[in-house]
């Protein structure tokens, strides 16, 4: 696989990921809502096996039938309603559960990426470091046997700050894909291969082929709008603002090409698609 595709593949990976965080986020959104009802009922099941362990000690000081039969019947009571508590933390538990296996899933889908990415440039090492360092993360991938708990308001804290972080790789990538084509980061031929580039650089956009440049007018003529434009020229699934902004001076300077040119590119197109 060349240079060119393992950067383009990275970057679908995390397109991928920043669709699926949303998922993660929502399942994290239900296990924080029912957090405080799971507390609640577990204190006050911690509060009736008190009581039980109690009674259980009182009974057996007890003396007479009639005494002995009150003390059974409030052991059984007691019974009844840590039972009836075990049920309901069970029934309303579920979306905890839930939360934590797609944030274990996510955590784990998100190693590999971050594990295909190269170690240079800097900005790439501190936005990896940055994931890395987070609770969920180290927590997520613990080698302990059971899994350490997975608190629900860490997640919600923590996988913002995560979607960022890869909202800030892909934006990185991508524009290295517009900026430089061949040469890779970190590659020991980079800077030569970018230097040998640089005397044949053009003024104006240059990365966007006209191929691109006429898909995108004709998308607009169509009622798309300057975001799906941006998507088309781009590449991109998330165009930053000042890329969607870019569409009208494109479409103004793709408007002034020939019909000639236009007829050739569009030749030329269907020649490769046949």
């Amino acid at each position: 696989m060349g240079i060119s595709s393992r950067r383009v593949e990275s970057r679908l990976a995390i397109e991928t990921l920043l669709e699926r965080i949303e998922s993660v986020l929502t399942a994290v959104g239900h296990g924080v809502v029912v957090v405080d009802s799971v507390n609640q009922q577990i204190e006050k099941r911690n509060r009736l096996q008190q009581g039980l362990a109690d009674s259980l000690r009182g009974q057996s000081s007890l003396e007479g039938k009639s005494s002995e039969s009150e003390g059974a019947h409030i052991v059984e009571q007691l019974q009844e309603q840590i039972s009836a508590c075990n049920t309901g933390i069970n029934e309303i538990h579920n979306p905890i559960v839930e939360a934590r296996k797609s944030v274990r899933s996510f955590i784990l889908a998100l190693r590999d990426v971050l594990d295909c990415l190269p170690i240079e440039p800097a900005q790439l090492r501190d936005i990896r470091a940055e994931i890395q360092r987070l609770p969920i993360y180290t927590s997520a991938l613990s080698s302990l046997n059971p899994f350490p708990p997975l608190g629900m308001r860490q997640c919600d804290s923590d996988l913002p700050k995560i979607k960022l972080r890869l909202q800030d790789l892909l934006t990185y990538l991508a524009q290295q894909e517009i900026d430089n084509p061949i040469a890779t980061t970190g590659s020991p031929a980079a800077g030569s291969i970018g230097k040998s580039q640089e005397g044949k650089k053009r003024r104006g956009r240059p990365g966007i082929p006209d191929e691109l440049k006429i898909e995108a007018l004709r998308a607009k003529k169509q009622g798309a709008s300057n975001r799906d434009c941006a998507r088309i020229l781009y590449a991109k699934q998330y165009p930053e603002p000042q890329q969607v902004k870019n569409v009208s001076s494109i479409r103004r300077r793709s408007g002034k090409m020939t019909r000639q040119r236009l007829l050739e590119v569009t030749h030329l197109k269907n020649r490769i698609s046949v």
